[in-house]
């Protein structure tokens, strides 16, 4: 009832995709539904509410439900595709085939949201088409994009790199065209139409719908009363008995289905792990779906496909001791990374950044671990609504977990990786490891009970009327007042003699980057990439200054910058630096100018 997750095989160039199954876990199979999923930042933010619905369709309605990644998007293997929606379509219609083989007998529907929802009604009159169809929150591709460019301006603030960019995804002039072609028909159109529903917030309603997928992905609220309306109209509760279907085929006849519910539902044979096969210089790559420690965690396991011929051997890490304690990695030794997301991302990290750049790593003989932690992505509790808090010590049990499950299979030195949040799991983790990186780390103090100031209201935002307020007139003199006294925080910490710098952040009321950098002895090397953004913070933990004093006590700590990178890396020349700091750190070479060429000659998105 969960899930599983599995590859459906069948994409282009050799490709498949990640889709979790969801079965009842007693009773019979009553229905099938294929879920059509939002893309880019929509599909993150609305991670919880989909797998929450596909849980419930499963204990509730009785439904095999399959929850996918789009052909380059997410979990799914390869880059956005040239022809995003020609290859989503047929994405639908493979999974559509494929519920008809994991419920016999059963009618399927389709329950597309957003971006999905233009997916889902351009197969409405193909001869397979689902039985029904439920539109949720649909918009057309045209729409879709428009918005997205203009949050990609307002939330990044950099001129994209090249092509057309939204926010975590990055478009050639032929894929917004192929976009811009996904369209849906008229509310008129579908009226009248049985076998099709939609889905749609009353204006009064908009604030409440758009937290499932329009707000920062700690935001996010799972709607349930919406959701149950979305899973009545999917599964009647008729389909406990029969399901009938009747539509027009293309000759203008009436085709009747009816189908009845099966006792149970075959297991789909698909792998629990895909090999992308070598191309461009890289190595042949496995992804396997894994699970990790005691609390059996998901995750997904990268490395370079066993038994390839030396011929076949691309860019290894070098060999020395650029990865500190135990002479760094070599040809002769795998090396092991683990990618930490942010926040309340699942494991794919920033829109999907992780899990493609697993896959290249291992394509240089990495092997590359990314997991979920417990209260998000996969290990998500269905029963809670919203996101938790990630600052937490059961978030740093599970990172050190992950590390061991890593090490043990590897025979070289590990390290890790993380963006924010996932920077403060790495670095509390650290001793378990060889090297440390962190992105965008805004975090020094080993307390997570520090950060909760992040998640809800401060002392001051309660006086001047708490952060909901403090939205609603951003140019008001509660909002001014607030942003004089963050000035003058920023001012005095910044020029504040360290030896009182340390003092105050014993009391907990500060941080400073030393807080988790005692024991040289202890340590791995450190190094922190960050992004101009993030400098101000920086600063006001020591900065600088307190880089030099922890490299005379012997922290082998590099600070570095990323330039005019954003936080959450939601623009594309942001990603790039962030994949490059990472290589660096890493001892890697980049893939050669000729291998970018010809593995970029698709997209630049995914």
């Amino acid at each position: 009832m969960l899930g599983t997750a599995r590859w459906l095989p069948g994409g282009v160039y050799g490709e498949a995709l990640a889709v979790h199954v969801h079965r009842p876990s007693e009773g019979p199979v009553r229905a099938a539904i294929v879920l059509a999923p939002p893309v880019g930042r929509e599909q993150v933010i609305s991670y919880r509410t989909l797998r929450v619905l596909a849980i419930r369709a499963a204990a509730r309605a009785g439904a095999v439900v399959l929850r996918p990644s789009w052909s380059g998007v997410g979990e799914s293997t390869g880059r956005l595709p040239a022809d995003p929606a020609g290859a989503w379509h047929e994405d639908l219609l493979r999974l559509i085939a494929a519920a008809r083989v994991a419920a016999p007998g059963a009618a399927v529907s389709v329950i597309g949201m957003r971006l999905g929802a233009a997916v889902a009604a351009g197969a409405l009159q193909h001869p397979e088409a689902a039985e029904r169809t439920v539109l949720w929150e649909p918009v057309d591709g045209r729409r879709f994009v428009r918005e997205h460019r203009a949050l990609r301006r307002m939330s990044a603030g950099l001129p994209p790199a090249e092509g057309i960019e939204l926010p975590g995804l990055s478009l050639s002039a032929e894929q917004d065209a192929s976009l811009a072609a996904l369209r849906l028909p008229s509310d008129q159109a579908l009226h009248g139409r049985g076998d099709v529903s939609i889905v749609r917030a009353a204006a009064q309603d908009r604030v409440g719908a758009e937290r499932m997928y329009a707000v920062g992905s700690r935001d996010a609220r799972v709607p349930l009363e919406v959701l149950d309306r979305v899973i009545s109209l999917a599964v009647p509760s008729s389909e406990e008995r029969t399901a009938q279907r009747s539509s027009a085929d293309a000759s203008g006849s009436e085709r009747h289905h009816a189908q009845t519910a099966t006792a149970s539902a075959p297991e789909l044979a698909w792998p629990r792990h895909w090999d992308n096969p070598l191309r461009d210089g890289l190595l042949a790559v496995r992804s396997e779906f894994v699970t990790i420690g005691p609390h059996r965690l998901p995750g997904v396991l990268t490395r370079p496909v066993p038994g390839q011929p030396p011929e076949a051997q691309a860019s290894r890490p070098p060999s020395g001791a650029a990865w500190g304690r135990d002479g760094g990695p070599s040809s002769e030794r795998e090396a092991g990374l683990l990618l930490i997301a942010a926040d309340a991302e699942p494991m794919d990290g920033p829109t999907g950044l992780w899990a493609r750049t697993a896959r290249e790593l291992a394509g240089q003989g990495l092997v590359v671990l990314r997991a979920e932690r417990r209260g998000i992505g996969e290990a998500g509790d269905p029963a809670a609504l919203g996101e938790p808090m990630p600052y937490t010590e059961e978030a740093v049990e599970d990172t050190m977990e992950a590390v061991r499950w890593l090490r043990a299979r590897v025979d070289g030195p590990v390290a890790a990786a993380g963006l924010c949040s996932g920077a403060w799991m790495a670095l509390k983790s650290a001793r378990q490891l060889d090297l440390a990186i962190l992105l965008n780390s805004v975090a020094w103090t080993p307390d997570g009970d520090y950060y909760w100031r992040f998640y809800r209201d401060g002392a001051v935002q309660r006086l001047l009327g708490g952060r909901e307020r403090l939205g609603r007139d951003p140019h008001g003199w509660r909002a001014r007042l607030k942003q004089r006294l963050k000035t003058a925080r920023r001012v005095v910490l910044s020029t504040m003699p360290l030896w009182q710098l340390r003092i105050a952040a014993r009391t907990g009321q500060v941080q400073m980057l030393g807080q988790m950098l005692r024991d040289p002895s202890e340590l791995p090397p450190v190094d922190l990439h960050l992004g101009d953004g993030d400098r101000e913070s920086f600063e006001m933990a020591g900065g600088q200054r307190e880089v030099r004093a922890l490299q005379r006590r012997g922290v082998h700590f590099r600070a570095m910058s990323l330039g005019d990178a954003d936080h959450a890396l939601l623009a594309e020349s942001s990603r790039r630096r962030a994949v490059a700091a990472l290589r660096g750190s890493l001892g890697l070479a980049h893939p050669s100018a000729g291998t970018a060429s010809v593995r970029d000659r698709a997209s630049t998105g995914g």
